[in-house]
């Protein structure tokens, strides 16, 4: 008798531990930012934010967001775009830790991670193609997410080291205005964070070409405004990347996670 009394208690030590390390939650709600691309003020790009701040990985926490560019309307006749992406980002430093893309638009398709090392200062692309990173260095993804969650003090600056695929730059950072921002039917207060870039050129220059939404961003010549609602969650209400490409809030959702 005491055998099978061991046994059983030996299953419920078990069983327990299991659930105890179980990680993922069961059931929690995922952000999804939908926007819509402009080019010269028409609408031509439907691009998707799907953002999970409790994905785990190997035991880890991370801010997860998937991404998604689709053309449509006469544009897509001339420059079809379908790409992917997938950010993995550490939720403390907001640095990131991967950025998987793959792409299919009319003048090139990949399928590719980078990974970071932030402890090595390295990004790798695949065994043979690894590039130096400045210290702290973030990509626009990245960047976005870590500029969210600071003060957004009238006035405030912060500088960032960014990578834009072996492309490194010194984003200058300022919050500009408080101002009342119109999308779609609504009016939102909102902060806007101008950005500057200048090149820091620690690495030569790329031999592939890149994605389109990569390829706008960032220029010596480029400033970035970003418009983030001025509440708690402050998402991203629009984002201008050049005086002709902006990117505006179409709708805000909540979905379970699977």
């Amino acid at each position: 008798m005491s055998k099978y009394i061991i046994i059983i208690t030996f299953f419920i030590i078990i069983s327990r531990h299991l659930i105890g390390a179980q990680t993922n939650p069961v059931s929690h709600d995922l952000m999804k930012w939908e926007y819509s691309i402009s080019y010269m003020n028409i609408p031509n790009t439907n691009l998707t934010f799907l953002i999970d701040d409790s994905f785990i990985q190997d035991d880890q926490r991370l801010l997860r967001v998937e991404i998604t560019a689709q053309t449509y309307g006469i544009l897509s006749r001339f420059f079809w775009v379908d790409n992917q992406y997938e950010a993995l980002i550490e939720p403390e430093s907001f640095l990131p830790v991967l950025l998987s893309k793959q792409i299919n638009q009319k003048n090139i398709q990949q399928n590719w991670t980078i990974n970071y090392d932030h402890k090595r200062n390295l990004a790798r692309l695949d065994s043979n193609t690894f590039w130096i990173l400045p210290p702290a260095c973030h990509n626009f993804f990245s960047m976005l997410f870590y500029l969210r969650v600071q003060s957004l003090t009238i006035g405030e600056k912060y500088q960032l080291n960014l990578d834009v695929e072996k492309l490194d730059w010194l984003a200058n950072a300022s919050v500009k205005k408080k101002d009342y921002l119109k999308v779609g039917d609504q009016r939102y207060s909102a902060i806007q964070v101008e950005i500057i870039y200048k090149p820091l050129e620690l690495n030569p220059g790329r031999s592939w070409k890149t994605d389109i939404l990569t390829n706008r961003f960032a220029g010596a010549s480029n400033v970035t405004s970003v418009w983030y609602r001025d509440n708690a969650g402050r998402t991203i209400l629009r984002v201008d990347y050049d005086s002709q490409t902006k990117m505006i809030l179409k709708q805000e959702s909540f979905l379970k996670a699977k």
